[in-house]
């Protein structure tokens, strides 16, 4: 039985519940029948990330050229940003 079918199950009970004089449980079983219905996702967590300026880009490029050596994590952790997105813009998907 899918949660649609429970539903309508449980608003048959309520109704006979309420029928039958028991109107305070018939209406909680129809509320619970009702919480049985799918949420609309909604998005939890806002974005942190800071904003990807020329400045930060240019930034980042010269960090690179200076120290060549260094590796993404410590070029962001330099620039303000993390890895991924110093990888991003040395790979050109950040223009």
């Amino acid at each position: 039985m899918k949660l649609p079918d429970i539903r309508q199950e449980m608003h048959k009970i309520a109704h006979d519940l309420a029928v039958a004089g028991l109107s305070e449980n018939a209406k909680r079983l129809a509320e619970l029948a009702e919480e049985t219905r799918r949420r609309p996702a909604v998005k939890r967590a806002l974005p942190n990330a800071r904003a990807m300026t020329d400045e930060v880009r240019a930034r980042i490029r010269a960090t690179y050229r200076a120290h060549p050596d260094w590796t993404h994590r410590a070029i962001g952790s330099h620039c303000g940003v993390d890895g991924g997105r110093v990888s991003e813009v040395l790979a050109g998907f950040r223009q």
